[in-house]
Parts: structure tokens; sequence; C-alpha cells
């Protein structure tokens, strides 16, 4: 399908995780994390990211469409719609 993955730069990967494992998987959503991913959407886009998958099941409370102008996909909600899509078929 010709789609090239682009992920983060290695010196942002660990506070990805950390922001991930310490605060998002509690349940602690706050501004300076989604400041933080919306600059590295950001820096994808800069690096000619067409769109961002929202890899982890938490990233889609933390982000929303409203909060950029770059596609977001919603891996757990893509999930969901093909499964059930699956299981309603003839």
């Amino acid at each position: 399908h010709q789609i090239e993955t682009i992920i983060p730069s290695q010196e942002h990967i660990d506070e990805t995780h950390r922001f991930i494992s310490e605060e998002l998987t509690q349940g602690n959503f706050t501004e300076t994390a989604k400041n933080f991913y919306l600059e590295q959407m950001q820096l994808l886009q800069d690096r000619g990211a067409d769109a961002i998958i929202l890899g982890c099941t938490e990233l889609p409370m933390l982000i929303k469409e409203k909060d950029t102008e770059i596609p977001l996909l919603d891996t757990t909600r893509l999930h969901a719609q093909l499964a059930t899509e699956f299981i309603l078929k003839d």
C-alpha cells in the first residue's frame, strides 16, 4: 500500500513512554502531556506524516480531532468498528 511509517525521534520515545506509564494509564490527563503529544504530532507532520496513529488506548482520551488539523487514526475505535462489522456481516 506504499505506506511509510514515521516514528518519533529516539530522544522523545522515553518521554512518550513515561507519560503513558506514569500518567495516562493512571487516569491522569494533564495539559503537559497533551502539549507534549501535540508537539510530537507537529514534529511528525513536519517530517511528512499525513496522519497520526493513536496507537495507545489512552491517547484518544487525551487528544481529540479538534486539537489538531492532521487526521487522527484511533486504533481502539477502528478495531471496535471492524469487529462490529465482522460480527454483523451476512
